[in-house]
């Protein structure tokens, strides 16, 4: 439902199919990978939520080992070998996320907003440090996570819901709250940004 992606691939780069029951209609079907209608961090399942029940996916991946160095915080990793690059992969993230045995998360929780061309070169031009925006079809896509930590969310905490201190985007569970707390949280985001910045943040989470 998510195409989940990072470091310059989603995974709508390798879905063949996927394998699906409609509980509206009471039938199994199948689903190519257009008809998945995949976009940044979406999925035509994410239009009917309720409705169908992914059973598998089928993905189609190469037998020869090319490595995507698209992102270029890669290009300085080890990268000879799938695992060697898997391996520093792993171990980077690791060094971003929190541990799922010491506190819960959402993991990503905003997405990357896309904006145009006048609205980031105004920031870029304000802020000197903002990270380069990844240019795409429908305009820049900027980093959530530098905009949350410059609204000054980062490593802070509301109620018993956090922002993890070393990745802005990752809201988590300091011990025992709630999804009110996380939701009360996450609005609270949302509004500094867009004070800040004049952006509207919007959540990867699906939130019921």
């Amino acid at each position: 439902m998510q195409n989940v992606g990072a470091y310059g691939a989603e995974a709508k780069d390798f879905i063949e199919s996927v394998e699906a029951y409609d509980l509206q209609e009471r039938q199994f079907c199948i689903f190519s990978n257009a008809d998945c209608q995949f976009a940044y961090r979406h999925s035509m399942f994410k239009e009917h939520l309720g409705r169908y029940l992914i059973l598998r996916v089928i993905y189609r991946l190469s037998n020869e080992f090319v490595p995507n160095l698209s992102y270029k915080a890669l290009e300085a990793l080890p990268h000879n070998t799938a695992q060697q690059l898997r391996n520093a992969i792993t171990d980077l993230r690791w060094s971003k996320l929190p541990r799922p045995e010491e506190h819960g998360s959402a993991g990503s929780f905003f997405k990357n907003p896309v904006v145009d061309e006048g609205i980031y070169t105004s920031i870029k031009a304000k802020y000197a440090d903002m990270p380069d925006a990844h240019k795409t079809n429908d305009g820049y896509k900027l980093s959530a996570g530098w905009l949350i930590d410059r609204a000054g969310w980062k490593g802070k905490t509301m109620g018993r819901a956090g922002v993890w201190p070393n990745n802005a985007l990752v809201l988590y569970n300091s011990g025992g709250c709630t999804g009110e707390e996380v939701v009360a949280l996450a609005q609270a985001i949302v509004a500094d940004v867009q004070t800040k910045f004049g952006i509207t943040l919007e959540p990867e989470a699906i939130i019921i």
